[in-house]
């Protein structure tokens, strides 16, 4: 079977991405062929070259992330084209007709398409594609925005990622008369064999001096793309509570993986919050843009004693299984996806005095929550007089659990999926080399 992928760029910051590399990865492992991947929002590294003219090896080359792509399958991104779908002002311009993807569609054989990326953009779309499709649905706000209703009717299955996601994905299609047996519910994955936590061997004190803290800091880290209006990751809460935390405890520090110079003013909150420069450090933010090592993003989480992950909203939040596949206590918010995946940490209230929050100025009738730094700062001061032991069970609690979003483990069913999608006369085949 022949599957092709429409997400951003694999290779990009971005959880989309790193599905992406998984994704292929799943399919592979189960015999399938993905010939091609469509991609969007391609970081500026890579729109000088035309990327149709080239393969995911070569991009991962040029980015210095081939070797986060498993052995076993780099020979393999040789074979895989990548075509890229620049539109102007991306998200904001509509995607006018199926077009262009039914042309990648045909050059490359494709048996089903697998799409996950933004998908209100597709709301006003005309024609239809010509294989049968798959949307992974990023639920974040609850009713579903009006464009991502009138997106669904273009896609013939849709995959909640989480309960919370099939849940309001099911009333939303009943909503809307039409049939909710498309709903199947497959989660994101995380590479369980790099998300590991740390050793006897090399301990956590190991990761948090190589990144230039003391063995005894209580490190808490921030990790999100500051790029999204209305900060969505709510770093203004989340720095607000640690500015509090660290007031009294000369040992907190405070590592921020994200754009400093992005949609919300990261510097000015930190002096606003008297987060003195000896407290806080940030990430290259080079790195950012060329995008990461999930090698080097797993040891933040294994030097880092807790995330701080209190967002407005989460269609996933695949930082906070991953943190918790590395050991990390996370810090999130009971809405959406968020509680689900809570595990080793806490899961805090949001802010009622500030419920509810439009989330675009174009939609008044979706809405997501604030998050109430009172409470995150509580969460914070809990887990920090956590003992030994409590702090043991709840770290061996979060790994177990997230062993449950390995490839292994999801892979079957997400292969198992596109199978019942394709056309009953195809076989699997294997990538060819």
């Amino acid at each position: 079977m022949r599957v092709v992928i429409s997400s951003h760029c694999p290779l990009s910051i971005s959880g989309y991405a790193t599905q992406t590399l998984n994704m292929i990865e799943m399919l592979l492992q189960h015999g399938h062929h993905v010939p091609a991947v469509i991609c969007w929002n391609v970081p500026t590294k890579s729109t000088s070259h035309a990327l149709n003219a080239r393969t995911l090896q070569d991009v991962a080359q040029e980015w210095g992330t081939l070797n986060d792509v498993h052995p076993d399958h780099r020979e393999t991104f040789r074979h895989i084209r990548v075509y890229g779908m620049l539109f102007p002002n991306y998200p904001h311009t509509p995607i006018h007709n199926a077009s262009p993807f039914n042309s990648v569609f045909r050059k490359e054989k494709a048996d089903v398409a697998v799409f996950h990326q933004d998908y209100f953009s597709y709301a006003r779309m005309r024609g239809r594609f010509s294989v049968p499709t798959m949307l992974f649905c990023p639920i974040h706000c609850t009713p579903i925005e009006p464009d991502n209703r009138a997106a669904l009717t273009h896609f013939d299955q849709h995959v909640a990622m989480t309960a919370y996601s099939e849940r309001v994905l099911i009333d939303t299609l009943r909503d809307m008369q039409r049939p909710t047996h498309t709903v199947t519910r497959i989660p994101l994955t995380v590479d369980t064999r790099v998300f590991t936590p740390p050793s006897k061997n090399v301990p956590r004190t190991h990761y948090k001096q190589r990144l230039g803290f003391q063995p005894n800091d209580f490190l808490c880290l921030i990790v999100g793309n500051n790029t999204e209006f209305k900060d969505r990751k709510a770093f203004a809460q989340n720095i607000q509570a640690f500015g509090q935390f660290a007031r009294n405890k000369p040992r907190a520090q405070l590592y921020l993986h994200t754009h400093v110079k992005g949609a919300v003013p990261i510097l000015r909150l930190l002096k606003r919050n008297r987060i003195l420069k000896n407290f806080q450090t940030c990430c290259g933010q080079t790195y950012l843009q060329n995008g990461y090592s999930k090698h080097a993003l797993a040891d933040l989480y294994r030097a880092a004693d807790v995330l701080l992950f209190a967002s407005k909203s989460e269609g996933f939040g695949l930082p906070v299984i991953e943190a918790q596949a590395c050991g990390c206590s996370v810090v999130t918010t009971h809405f959406s996806a968020m509680p689900e995946h809570t595990v080793n940490g806490i899961s805090t209230p949001w802010n009622k005095k500030e419920f509810p929050k439009i989330m675009s100025d174009n939609d008044t009738q979706s809405f997501w929550v604030v998050p109430d730094a009172r409470a995150v700062l509580h969460a914070l001061e809990t887990i920090y007089a956590w003992d030994d032991a409590t702090r043991t069970r709840k770290r061996t609690e979060g790994v177990v659990f997230a062993q449950r979003y390995s490839l292994q483990t999801v892979g079957a069913n997400f292969a198992r999926a596109c199978e019942t999608l394709a056309p009953r006369n195809k076989k699997k085949v294997t990538q060819t080399t």
